[in-house]
């Protein structure tokens, strides 16, 4: 057994030199600090203890003093890395992410998160690596990157609620409500909120609490409803008098309640909220919170009308959130993203290559069973015609030799044909093979999500359904089904497009109106763009046909042309930026010609315009924008999801009408798809 030797006692000295200097203020802290600190006084520890000891350290000291924590992780992880002891590796690089993401140095906390992710697999530490899913969507958060925060929220939450780790499940539904609320989706943000609350005060989380206090507060604030704001603060200000502190916690109360007091005129409170938190975060070196105290000190002084200060510290927190947010940093965690993505793709890739080598054999073995009987035909052949030329008589052999060239000539052009066509048909199945793998990975990766919140959400239903709110329950409910709906959309899509190219969708192209059924897709469409704050209009452009009714009629099929302006609306409002645009324009687009007097309308299309206010198109986009399964650079600004299956159904819809789609866009200025379909009008003249 080894024991701890010079260097660990030289740490120990120095851990309890930095205790005294940076003492903590809560007495349960400092008792739990100072019985870890005993224990390293043992002379009988092995280094696996030791290391534990250590790791415990630092992650008590995490929450208080960043840089305590990362003294002790660092200490803790060139000691386990001595030692090959991979559980202390582990915990140590869980360890230091959480102290880098403290202070700000998110691509540091990354890098050892995701150094941490194979080694907690490895061992099956589901805590551990649910842990680091967390951690890795607070990066994510503070970089603003609200999308990929709440992947990674979700993946622990699914994992927390898998071991019944409610206290940290309960963190994970606050972290997705607050993400929920940057996204805009007071709804659903203030359903985890409350959830989260409920969760930590059954289980007694008061970090938690004061944490879904201040969310639940800052939602009323932001929907101007002051009273009820400083309600759920004025909670949070009770637990954490009693509750030994969390600087984190704290510090966040603190600088909303600078918020909220500014917006409702109690300036001299908001600036002592204000000071409170700058002071927490300045202590705990958490640059974030610093950042956003000067935030608030900006909202008060514009408020009051005091510009130079508010120019001051608007400075401030701009030269704060350059040194948290520079290209090289972004470029560090954008590589790390990069690197996990691939190591979660081997997996299937070992699939494909197993299934490959299946496929490998069957193709030779099939090649061998075909040159058997091109052989035995061979054989065969020649057996015969020599059985024929030795019973024909000696003036015709000379014409039966020609005659068994000719056919055995035939017989080699039948076989090149063959093996020409089994070339064809190898081929085909290889495509065929590549996109069902892709179909696969497709559906594994859309619907694993999906049904993870359904299964998450229904286990919760049944083990606390009779203590829900029929509220609540409507709520979960909601969510299961749109959820059910994503999954649907999905098959769906995978459904047509399969349908679409192997023939079994025929289209009748008959006169249709138009009109009604654009009207009735953007209507379909009126909640959910409501819900995004966005203005979704209709303009049809036209005359009154010979009849008095009001037309534009194209020569299609009436299902197809609904699907092609569902999924181009569908997008429209997935993509468009909340309080911005969409516009839908239908309209007649006639080619003319001129004649003496007359111009002569040679043929005409209805044309459809889909507008949107989202982030337009880059060059690249373009070049792959109606393929399949294709993710642009542009995200749902909603949180929505994409199969990249929509536009290529829409492309070959429209072609099998003899129309025709393309987009006009600019990146960053919106985008533009136009379908032109032959209309079914007749032609006419304009006299001039």
């Amino acid at each position: 057994m080894k024991h701890i030797s010079l260097h660990c006692a030289t740490i120990l000295l120095a851990g309890s030199v930095w205790l005294c200097i940076s003492a903590l203020t809560a007495t349960a802290q400092r008792r739990t600090i100072d019985s870890l600190l005993e224990e390293l006084h043992r002379r009988m520890l092995t280094q696996q203890e030791f290391v534990a000891i250590l790791n415990n350290l630092s992650f008590v000291y995490n929450p208080y003093k960043a840089d305590s924590a990362l003294f002790y992780a660092e200490q803790a992880l060139r000691i386990a890395e001595r030692a090959q002891y991979t559980q202390g590796v582990a915990d140590a690089c869980r360890n230091l992410g959480f102290a880098y993401q403290r202070i700000g140095k998110l691509a540091d906390a990354t890098k050892y998160y995701l150094r941490a992710v194979p080694l907690f697999e490895k061992l099956n530490d589901t805590l551990g690596l649910a842990n680091v899913w967390n951690g890795l969507g607070i990066c994510y958060f503070e970089q603003g990157d609200y999308e990929n925060a709440l992947h990674f929220y979700q993946r622990a939450e699914s994992m927390f609620l898998s071991i019944r780790r409610l206290d940290r499940y309960a963190a994970a539904l606050s972290n997705i409500g607050y993400t929920y609320l940057q996204l805009g989706n007071i709804n659903l943000a203030k359903f985890y909120a409350e959830k989260a609350l409920a969760l930590a005060e059954r289980h007694n989380v008061p970090i938690i609490q004061i944490f879904a206090l201040s969310h639940l507060g800052d939602i009323a604030r932001r929907q101007k409803k002051y009273d009820e704001s400083e309600r759920w603060f004025q909670k949070g200000l009770e637990l954490v008098r009693v509750t030994p502190a969390n600087t984190v916690a704290t510090s966040r109360l603190y600088y909303l309640l600078g918020f909220l007091y500014t917006d409702i005129g109690r300036f001299d409170e908001a600036r002592q909220f204000l000071d409170s938190s700058l002071a927490l975060s300045m202590r705990g070196n958490m640059r974030f919170r610093i950042k956003d105290a000067y935030e608030g000190y900006r909202h008060l002084y514009e408020t009051t009308k005091n510009y130079e200060l508010a120019y001051k510290y608007q400075s401030l927190a701009a030269l704060y959130k350059d040194s948290l947010f520079n290209q090289e940093s972004a470029r560090q965690i954008a590589a790390m993203q990069r690197e996990l993505e691939s190591r979660e793709k081997e997996a299937q890739i070992a699939l494909l290559e197993k299934d490959n080598e299946v496929q490998q054999v069957t193709r030779n073995a099939l090649l061998g069973i075909v040159a058997v009987v091109v052989i035995a035909i061979i054989f065969v052949g020649r057996a015969y015609f020599n059985i024929r030329a030795v019973n024909r008589q000696l003036a015709l052999q000379n014409e039966q030799i020609l005659e068994q060239r000719a056919k055995l000539e035939q017989q080699t052009n039948e076989i090149t044909a063959i093996n020409e066509e089994l070339e064809r048909k190898n081929r085909h199945l290889l495509e065929l093979n590549e996109e069902k793998s892709q179909f696969m990975r497709i559906a594994a990766h859309d619907l694993k999500n999906p049904l993870t919140g359904i299964s998450g959400l229904s286990e919760y239903l049944m083990i606390q359904g009779k203590q829900l709110s029929q509220e609540e329950i409507t709520l979960l409910a909601e969510r299961i089904h749109a959820m059910s709906q994503r999954m649907f959309q999905l098959v769906k899509n995978l459904l047509d497009v399969n349908a679409i190219e192997s023939g079994n969708i025929t289209l009748e192209r008959v006169p249709v109106d138009i009109i009604p059924i654009v009207e009735t897709s953007v209507q379909s469409y009126m909640n959910a763009a409501k819900a995004k704050n966005i203005t979704l209009s209709l303009c049809v452009i036209g005359k009154p046909s010979a009849h008095g009714e009001f037309q534009l009629c194209a020569m299609a099929d009436e299902q197809a042309v609904y699907q092609i302006i569902d999924n181009l609306v569908s997008n429209a409002v997935k993509y468009t930026i909340p309080g911005k645009r969409v516009s839908v324009r239908v309209l007649r687009e006639d080619f003319l010609h001129r004649t003496n007097n007359t111009e002569q309308c040679d043929h005409s299309f209805i044309r459809m315009e889909v507008h949107d206010e989202g982030p337009g198109l880059t060059p690249q986009d373009k070049a792959l924008l109606f393929g399949k399964f294709v993710r642009l650079s542009a995200r749902p600004t909603g949180g929505e999801d994409s199969t990249g299956l929509g536009l290529s159904i829409v492309k070959q819809l429209v072609e099998m009408m003899q129309g025709q789609v393309w987009c006009e866009s600019e990146y960053g200025a919106g985008a533009t798809f136009i379908v032109r379909l032959p209309s079914a009008e007749p032609a006419y003249e304009y006299n001039i």
